[in-house]
């Protein structure tokens, strides 16, 4: 079941609400005048998510690049480590 909680119930017991939703791996759903504004979940699973969106943006981008014919040639580790890094400064850069 999903656990609703308000601000205020947010303020007062922080503590216990990030160790239930830790325990039950279940979001704690924000609601302010019945409507929600925010969600508490893990960090586990936020960084299951944001690794997942960033593999999707990268695998998108090379299977674009490879379909126009942008695609190169990487014949030694010198030119695969240059690459590594330019992709790595490219997906901060997205975010």
């Amino acid at each position: 079941m999903t656990n609703f909680i308000s601000p205020r119930d947010l303020q007062r017991s922080s503590k216990k609400i990030l160790e239930e939703v830790n325990k039950t791996k279940k979001p704690a759903i924000i609601l302010s005048k019945k409507k929600p504004v925010g969600v508490i979940i893990t960090y586990k699973f936020f960084e299951k998510m944001t690794s997942q969106s960033r593999l999707e943006k990268v695998f998108a981008e090379a299977l674009k690049e490879s379909k126009s014919g942008k695609t190169k040639v990487i014949d030694t580790p010198e030119k695969l480590k240059k690459d590594l890094e330019e992709l790595e400064k490219y997906i901060n850069d997205k975010d």
